[in-house]
């Protein structure tokens, strides 16, 4: 491998097979440790592993500029630390500002730390046309079919976009204590901002998504500030312990949007907070505008635990279109049956205060809950 492939650098039409063993450089990858040009119409089938923070199946490590066209990882990614801070990708472990990333496949495994089937993490760099067909799994944290953290730079005026990308793959995280595992990216580092917005359109998953505790999404695990999902599909199940949505597990701020999004997968917790489009959403502002969900949402906590004030902490809450909370949801509709014991709705199953909104919306789907403990819509 090469170890720095310059701005003016270009390989193409290169397959590359063999073992890559990590012991020294923090960046190793099959084609270079550090990318600055471009890599076009090549294949990795080389295993890279390792304990140090970055490896990949073609850049460890790719900088502004630098550009992946046609690429695609074959090759077995592995991760021996059991830090979080190691990031495996299929094709780039991290990409910095301004890479462009054009039908890139990963059909690897991917195993350990916080990746992704194409990048592991990434800043405002755009992904077109990538897709996930491998299983990816780790008992570390992050897990995405496309990108596993997002991590825009705010000081910087660019969109990070990720447009008609899609997983087939199982994506299952095993780490009990801080999942999140989405189809296409699974957690933010930190928020996009008015000008820097983050976009995923066009994009689909259908494949199994779990994780053994919190957020779990079709399309993303957990969506931050400035985040907009558009015109995405899901049709593979997903599940968590707490927190899973067919599209996203948690819409957490109220600059967020999804937009004309559908879901036909089933969607399941064993604790709380499933819903046909999101796990939760509890902030004022958030929108859910022209979605519907067709698969059944089910709760399968046996048990409700209440505070001292009588409410509902664990053991509760599903709903056609979101778990909890729901912001304003507009012109949506939910036809999938929803099962559970506490705070189960067609549309919302735990609505919040001053946030949960309902314009021209409807559920013509049945109701499975004990008597006082759901509602047709909330």
């Amino acid at each position: 491998a090469i170890f720095i492939i310059g701005p003016t650098g270009t390989v193409k039409d290169l397959t590359i097979a063999g073992t890559f063993t990590q012991t020294k450089s923090n960046y190793v990858g099959a084609f270079c440790g550090e990318l600055f040009g471009s890599i076009t119409n090549c294949v990795n089938e080389a295993t890279v592993t390792g304990n140090k923070p970055y490896r990949a199946g073609f850049a460890a490590i790719a900088y502004s500029g630098a550009r992946l066209t046609d690429c695609t990882n074959r090759g077995t990614i592995t991760s021996t630390a059991s830090s979080p801070s190691s990031s495996p990708g299929g094709i780039v472990a991290e990409a910095k500002t301004d890479v462009t990333f054009l039908r890139c496949i990963n059909e690897g495994s991917i195993n350990g730390g916080y990746g992704g089937g194409i990048v592991s993490k990434t800043q405002q760099s755009t992904f077109i046309e990538c897709g996930n067909k491998a299983n990816l799994t780790s008992a570390v944290s992050q897990f995405g079919g496309i990108v596993g953290q997002l991590s825009p730079n705010t000081a910087l005026a660019q969109h990070l976009v990720l447009d008609r990308c899609y997983n087939t793959g199982d994506i299952i995280n095993n780490n009990p204590k801080q999942a999140y595992s989405a189809g296409i990216a699974a957690y933010y580092k930190s928020a996009g901002t008015v000008t820097e917005p983050v976009v995923i359109s066009n994009c689909h998953n259908t494949g199994y998504i779990s994780n053994v505790y919190n957020f779990s999404g079709g399309i993303i695990g957990y969506i931050s500030g400035y985040t907009t999902i558009e015109n995405c599909y899901n049709t593979g199940d997903v599940m968590a312990v707490l927190g899973a949505g067919g599209i996203a597990g948690n819409l957490g701020m109220g600059t967020s949007k999804i937009l004309s999004c559908r879901n036909s997968g089933e969607v399941q917790v064993s604790d709380s907070r499933a819903g046909g489009i999101v796990g939760q959403c509890n902030s004022a502002g958030a929108e859910v505008t022209d979605c519907f969900n067709t698969g059944n949402i089910t709760n399968l906590a046996t048990t409700v635990v209440l505070n001292k004030n009588n409410y509902a902490t664990k053991g509760y809450g599903a709903g056609g279109i979101a778990g909890e909370g729901g912001s304003t949801m507009t012109r949506c509709y939910n036809l999938g049956e929803i099962r559970g014991i506490a705070n189960v709705g067609g549309l919302s199953g735990r609505p919040s205060k001053n946030s949960t909104k309902l314009y021209n919306c409807y559920n013509a789907g049945a109701i499975h809950a004990p008597a006082d403990t759901a509602g047709t819509l909330i």
